[in-house]
């Protein structure tokens, strides 16, 4: 069976507004991956919020977690 490429992604966060440590982003961005993703949040987090329109994280805490990702993400040598 012949192999496959090599995929590298990496997956900033499990949900946005819960942060993450910036040494751990960017110890992903140093196997220079193929990818950057990142999961927007989860239904999970019951009833309250799904049935309010509102978010369990706050917009600041998004912000946050995406403007340092998106400027790796943004750099030299990714698409």
């Amino acid at each position: 069976m012949p192999s496959s490429p090599e995929i590298r992604i990496v997956a900033v966060n499990g949900m946005l507004g819960y942060g993450y440590p910036l040494a751990s982003l960017d110890a992903g961005v140093a196997a220079h991956p193929h990818a950057f993703v990142v999961d927007a949040g989860s239904t999970d987090a019951g009833p309250f919020f799904l049935g309010s329109g509102g978010s369990l994280t706050k917009p600041l805490q998004v912000l946050r977690d995406m403007r340092h990702a998106v400027l790796v993400a943004r750099g030299p040598g990714f698409p």
